[in-house]
């Protein structure tokens, strides 16, 4: 079963975390992603690297039309709880935010 949820501001140009079109932006990041101790992208623990893109999307300001595959439903309530989405809108760059999970 496959949950989609959208959070939807202003819209901007769009980014996507799962896009390989080439984007320099998207590139980047997922350079920034594969650069991460063998500890910290543990399988063991799916929000890792999650949390990571989000924290670097904070850092940049550039969150703009973003899907996130979130494979079980404690991830997406972690970032919940942690007040994740709200960080991103207070730095004002979220634009469409589009996470399906996958479970």
């Amino acid at each position: 079963m496959i949950t989609q949820i959208l959070i939807i501001d202003n819209i901007k140009q769009p980014l996507s975390f799962d896009s390989d079109a080439g984007d320099n932006k998207a590139l980047s990041i997922k350079e920034k992603l594969n650069n991460t101790s063998s500890e910290e992208s543990s399988l063991s623990n799916p929000s890792n690297q999650l949390r990571k893109y989000l924290q670097i999307k904070i850092e940049k300001n550039e969150f703009l039309i973003s899907t996130l595959k979130i494979f079980n439903k404690q991830v997406l309530q972690h970032l919940f709880l942690n007040n994740k989405f709200q960080q991103l809108r207070k730095a004002n760059s979220v634009v469409m935010f589009r996470i399906i999970v996958l479970s």
